[in-house]
């Protein structure tokens, strides 16, 4: 099951008609945050991945790699109604820590 969090219960105006948008915080499955973001921001959505950058030392090298900010939680601004195709978009959901 998915998990939904508000984030601010400030309320700020959307483009719709009366309606108002949140900031949700969306629990997704372990390193698919940038997926999920690119495939809701597909969807037309408004999304928010804080990411930083890390050096990483292996066998055959250092690469840099950037990681999200927030493991396993992309932020969506989305009016209250129309949670369906939020849901259903692949890589969002499993058991939060």
């Amino acid at each position: 099951m998915a998990e939904l969090y508000l984030v601010s219960d400030l309320q700020q105006p959307s483009t719709g008609f009366g309606s108002t948008c949140s900031w949700y915080a969306i629990y997704t499955r372990h390193q698919r945050e940038k997926t999920v973001a690119r495939r809701l921001t597909r969807k037309e959505f408004e999304t928010f991945l804080p990411l930083y950058t890390a050096v990483r030392r292996w066998k055959n090298g250092v690469t840099e790699l950037s990681l999200p900010l927030f493991p396993c939680y992309v932020f969506l601004q989305r009016p209250i109604d129309g949670w369906l195709s939020v849901l259903t978009t692949a890589g969002i959901g499993g058991q939060p820590v």
